[in-house]
């Protein structure tokens, strides 16, 4: 239990330095994961998949205000 923890708290520790990066450097980052709430926290925009399809691409904000269908509305519950 100790090891899922301290593992939890590297990668919100992580997530933090990576949002710095992103704004201080300006570049791009990609980063695949399929934890939604480390993807609306990192992203200044977000594809939503399913199956190898890009469903919508958005802001987070937007994703979450105006999902484009249901099956985005039920992913992002």
């Amino acid at each position: 239990m100790l090891c899922i923890i301290f593992l939890f708290t590297i990668l919100k520790y992580f997530q933090s330095d990576l949002k710095e990066m992103h704004l201080k450097l300006g570049i791009t980052f990609v980063m695949v994961t399929h934890d939604l709430q480390e993807a609306f926290t990192l992203g200044t925009n977000v594809a939503i998949m399913n199956e190898g399809t890009v469903i919508q691409y958005d802001t987070p904000e937007n994703i979450q205000k105006k999902p484009l269908n249901d099956w985005v509305k039920d992913f992002i519950k």
